[in-house]
C-alpha cells in the first residue's frame, strides 16, 4: 500500500499547493488523496480510512472525517469504472509442491530474513 499511498497523497498536497491552499488545507489534500489511492488500488474504503485516520491523521476523532471519507469512496467508484467488477489480479492455478520444497523452504525464508534486515539497516540508518 505503500506507493499508492505516497503518490496520491503527495499528488493531492502538490495540487493544493498549485491552487494556493493553506499548510493546513494541504494536509488535509494529502490524507484525503492517500485514502483515495489506498481505495482505489485495492477497492476498500473503508479500511482506507480507517488506514490514514491511523496511520496518517493519528486521530480517530479527526473533522478530516468526512473529507477522507468522501474521497476515499470517490477513489474507490473510479477505480471500479475502471477495471470493472474483475479482479485486478487474477492467480494462476498450481500443484501443490513436492516434498523436495518443504527441504528449501526455510534456507530460502532465512536468507529472506537477512536481506530484510540488511536492507532496513541501509535505508533506516
Amino acid at each position: 500500500e505503500g506507493p499508492s499511498v505516497q503518490l496520491a497523497g503527495g499528488v493531492a498536497s502538490n495540487l493544493a499547493g498549485a491552487i494556493g491552499e493553506a499548510k493546513q488545507r494541504r494536509r488535509l489534500a494529502s490524507a484525503s488523496g492517500a485514502a483515495a489511492g489506498l481505495a482505489a488500488a485495492f477497492n476498500t474504503p473503508v479500511a482506507a480510512v480507517t488506514f490514514v485516520l491511523e496511520e496518517i491523521v493519528q486521530d480517530l476523532n479527526s473533522r478530516y472525517l468526512g473529507s477522507i471519507l468522501l474521497a476515499s469512496v470517490i477513489g474507490a467508484l473510479v477505480a471500479h469504472g475502471f477495471i470493472g467488477k474483475q479482479p485486478a489480479f487474477t492467480l494462476a492455478t498450481i500443484d501443490a509442491p513436492g516434498w523436495a520444497a518443504y527441504l528449501v523452504v526455510p534456507f530460502v525464508a532465512a536468507a529472506a530474513a537477512l536481506l530484510g534486515m540488511y536492507f532496513q539497516k541501509t535505508t533506516l540508518a
